[in-house]
């Protein structure tokens, strides 16, 4: 009788899910405020290829006021006590409407600042700086709001401006926010072993502190392995590519030893980033040179919420004239690459965000532009080749990378 009154009571104190209100509002329901909730947000460029970067999770509060509403980031890992009071106020929304059981904001107008620090820590030293960093977003619309699965998904275009970098630059961007209820999980956190390093390692949460001893400390960022973690592979996938994609996937339940790990096509029109599915997004950039993973974690615990890859079809060499096609694209990156050895100019395409984003498994195109052209023009001297074997050479590197970004997620 005890396990169950305390189930009904701790059910009592879980935070509702926030809805939508109409197509560009949310609705907060009264019983919500001083409830914690699980902020994620990915930053998608609107130039090149719309694809995701992950943000540091934030675990938020909303408190009430008469005609508005706060948005408090907890304090909880980043103060040494909880003696003396500290709020850390991120936002404050204009209220739209309000009835006895929930109130309407206009989540737009409070969101004009984008804290853009990355999702994975560089270093093992708590930064306060590092949580507080912002870009201004001049212009923004909210262009979105829907719930999927109990998390509110709302999406955001905007122009950025990092005073830092360009003062003149306003970048395009969607910022795709997440917002979920934060239940305190079983799921058990870990730091990661320095001896094991030499072996193996973890992408890790942002420093915390600990309470009282003020220790510092970073967890592994990780998947719930009590339930299969399944992977879905866009609908976009060309056909000949699909059966290398899912392979590239359950690659990794040898590494288990165990069938821990699922693959599965993706509905059409889900993409990456989406809050209910882990995507391997493929993205129909010939000449991209990279493929990258992203990750949505716990920023207390280091638990993966979500996770994708981009994978683009560089890699999908389909027959010769494709091959032919791809060296040319390689020799123009190399290139554009020495001619702009002197300039000093900031407007690559690698640094569109300009907020200092490193993307997990970062790779040098133009190296990597050099060795590709070199092993397709090896490949092509082979009289014998046919379209049918460099398919099937394709498929296998495509596999070989898939695997290599699931990996990292």
């Amino acid at each position: 009788a005890f396990l169950l009154l305390n189930s009904f009571a701790c059910a009592q104190k879980a935070a509702p899910a926030l809805k939508p209100s109409g197509d560009t509002h949310i609705a907060i329901p009264s019983s919500a405020f001083g409830k914690e909730y699980l902020l994620s947000t990915s930053v998608i460029p609107q130039a090149g290829a719309a694809t995701g970067t992950g943000l540091a999770g934030r675990i938020v509060i909303f408190e009430a006021y008469e005609n508005e509403v706060d948005l408090y980031e907890s304090t909880r890992g980043q103060v040494v006590t909880d003696d003396l009071p500290a709020r850390r106020l991120l936002a404050t929304f204009p209220v739209i409407s309000k009835s006895g059981n929930e109130t309407v904001i206009d989540f737009n107008q409070g969101m004009r600042r984008l804290l853009f620090q990355g999702w994975y820590s560089v270093s093992k030293r708590f930064d306060s700086g590092v949580f507080e960093r912002t870009a201004e977003l001049p212009q923004a619309r909210v262009f979105g709001v829907e719930s999927k699965d109990g998390r509110l998904v709302v999406r955001q275009t905007v122009q950025a401006r990092n005073r830092a970098r360009d003062q003149n630059r306003e970048t395009r961007l969607e910022l795709r926010y997440f917002i979920s209820p934060y239940v305190e999980s079983d799921f058990e956190a870990k730091e990661m072993n320095p001896a094991e390093t030499r072996y193996a390692r973890f992408w890790e949460t942002q420093p915390q502190l600990e309470i009282s001893s003020g220790r510092q400390t970073v967890k592994m960022g990780r998947f719930d392995d009590s339930k299969p973690i399944v992977f879905h592979y866009s609908a976009n996938t060309p056909e000949a590519y699909q059966d290398a994609v899912k392979e590239g996937i359950l690659y990794w339940n040898r590494a288990f030893g165990k069938d821990i790990v699922e693959a599965e096509k993706a509905p059409d029109g889900v993409t990456a980033p989406d809050a209910q599915y882990n995507v391997v997004q493929w993205v129909p950039w010939d000449n991209a040179g990279f493929a990258y993973a992203d990750i949505l974690l716990d920023p207390r615990t280091g638990e993966a919420m979500h996770g994708q890859a981009f994978m683009t079809s560089v890699f999908g060499i389909s027959g010769k004239a494709r091959a032919r096609a791809l060296i040319r694209a390689m020799t123009d990156i190399v290139k554009e690459a020495e001619e702009s050895e002197d300039d000093d100019s900031d407007d690559d395409e690698s640094n569109h965000l300009f907020f200092g984003f490193h993307s997990a498994c970062s790779i040098d195109p133009v190296e990597f532009a050099k060795q590709l052209s070199a092993g397709l023009e090896e490949l092509l001297a082979d009289p014998e080749l046919t379209d049918e074997a460099v398919l099937k050479l394709s498929q296998d590197y495509v596999r070989e990378v898939v695997a290599h970004e699931v990996g990292h997620v």
